[in-house]
Formats: structure tokens, sequence, C-alpha cells
């Protein structure tokens, strides 16, 4: 018997967020950067909800469905030189089920045409670091919280 751990999904469909997905986009984020920041004695609550809010642009937004349920959201901008994953949070029980993998190649895949970078900072600890570097993201830069990564386009896709 399949549990939600062990199977994949690939039946996912992604839509543009819109202002009723706002609440949302925040519980997600907060369920998902608590327990890191947590773990690294960096949990400020009004600090995060303000970060959370400067750095929220709707236009930049997808919300992430697997049956027609929001399991997620991520938040992608682009400049004339790269792509920036700006957030990608995929609720538990959809994790490690292959979407965040699918997403972001799709977005390397895009950037590659372009030739474009795409970067991504990941707060320490997060078990995604894992995919980053499995996807080939290398570490740029760091701060107390955070790894900032980056894949050049110029580099295969394949691992």
């Amino acid at each position: 018997m399949d549990t939600p751990s062990s199977r994949k999904v690939s039946n996912f469909t992604l839509r543009d967020a819109d202002e009723s997905d706002y609440w949302f986009v925040k519980k997600l984020y907060i369920q998902t950067m608590k327990p890191l920041l947590m773990k690294l004695d960096a949990w400020d609550e009004t600090d995060v909800i303000n970060k959370f809010n400067g750095h929220y642009k709707l236009t930049e937004v997808q919300v992430i469905l697997v049956d027609d349920r929001n399991v997620g959201w991520l938040q992608i901008s682009e400049t004339a030189q790269e792509w920036e994953l700006a957030q990608i949070h995929i609720e538990q029980e959809f994790c490690s089920q292959g979407i965040g993998t699918q997403l972001i190649r799709k977005l390397m895949k895009e950037a590659q045409k372009k030739g474009k970078s795409v970067c991504l900072s990941v707060v320490r600890g997060n078990p995604a670091l894992s995919l980053y570097q499995r996807l080939r993201f290398s570490i740029i830069g760091e701060d107390e919280q955070k790894l900032h990564m980056r894949w050049d386009s110029d580099l295969s896709m394949e691992p």
C-alpha cells in the first residue's frame, strides 16, 4: 500500500494566485518556516510576518494544486540575468513526492532557454537543501540564517 510519502505526485497543477489566496499562502509560510527558524533561535513572529508582507508579490505567486486542493505555493521573479525562486512551500504531507523537483526543473529549463541562472536562498537546516544540491545548485553566499544558491544555465540539467 502506498503511503503519501512513498508515492510520487505527477498530477499537480499550478494556477495564478489571487487575493483570496493570501491567508492560505501566509499560513503555509508560517507553518513551514517556524520550525526551521526556531531551531536557529531566530523565530520572531512579528518580524517574520513583516518580512513576509514586504516580500509577497501577488503577481509572482502561483498556487500548487493536487486534485483541486491547494497544497503549496511558489513565488518566482525574473530579471535580465536570472530567475529567482523567492519562495516554495509545500504542505508536509505532499513533501518528498517529486512536486518541488518537477517545478524547479521546469524553471531551470526555462532559464536554460533564455541563458539565465536560477537563484534561491534556503534556511539552514531545511531538508530541501539536498534537493537543491542534487539539482546542482551551488552555494554562492551565506548569512546567519540562509544559504544563497545559484544554478547556471550552462550546466547540464541531469545530476
